[in-house]
């Protein structure tokens, strides 16, 4: 039986392979997401990506300000979409987890794969709209401003 996989599908199964199975009762979302700041650009299918590596060695790739994408074995393995902040206290260009994110398992990430498709359509109903144009605040005219006086 022959086994068909999509470009993105085997690549997140080589980074599947790659990542250290991890003590569930060990795994600390904090450690194992906190970047030690080391930042590597790769390009892929022609578009440059940031890559950090977490404290525990779990590569992320940047997808936006701020967002990463992570793969992770905790029991079973899991793909992440967390947003990160800069440590206030900490070293310059230690990113900390927030507590914005999603976690999904390989099953929901190949759902998620499937609706892409999808999405992809309605995104471009949606562009295809009109832009809707919020008025702006008409000037007030000082000549025809009016005084409110109390009266006690």
């Amino acid at each position: 039986m022959a086994l068909f996989m999509s470009n993105t599908t085997a690549r997140l199964a080589k980074i599947i392979v790659s990542v250290p199975q991890a003590s569930p009762l060990s795994l600390n979302i904090a450690k194992r997401c906190a970047s030690t700041g080391s930042q590597d650009l790769k390009t892929v299918d022609g578009q440059d990506f940031e890559r950090r590596r977490s404290e525990d060695n779990v590569e992320m790739v940047g997808i936006g300000k701020s967002r990463y994408v992570s793969v992770y074995v905790f029991t079973t393995p899991q793909v992440e979409i967390r947003e990160f902040y800069n440590a206030p206290n900490g070293p310059i260009g230690k990113l900390l987890p927030g507590r914005k994110g999603i976690n999904m398992s390989i099953e929901q990430y190949e759902n998620f794969k499937k609706l892409i498709p999808e999405i992809d359509r309605k995104l471009s109903d949606v562009h295809s709209l009109p832009i809707l144009k919020v008025p702006e605040k008409p000037e007030i005219n000082p000549s025809k401003t009016s005084n409110i006086n109390e009266y006690s």
